[in-house]
């Protein structure tokens, strides 16, 4: 409940993805669905972007540790 913005909401549920789905509802009533969806979008490239970076380090760091021992 957010008593500044005058909104708020109950979720029942009888599911054990009820806490997920609480926290779904929640971001997308703070940002509505246009935001939520580019966070998410966002979040999702930031790792494929940091998960790329840690395999090209340890790509570079093998291929100097084989020249070394060459």
């Amino acid at each position: 409940m957010d008593i500044d913005k005058d909104w708020g909401f109950v979720l029942f549920t009888n599911s054990e993805y009820g806490e997920q789905l609480g926290g779904d509802l929640f971001l997308h009533m703070l940002t509505g669905p246009i935001d939520a969806k580019f966070y998410t979008t966002i979040a999702l490239i930031l790792i494929l972007l940091i998960t790329g970076l840690v395999f090209f380090v340890r790509f570079i760091v093998r291929k100097i540790s084989n020249r070394q021992k060459a």
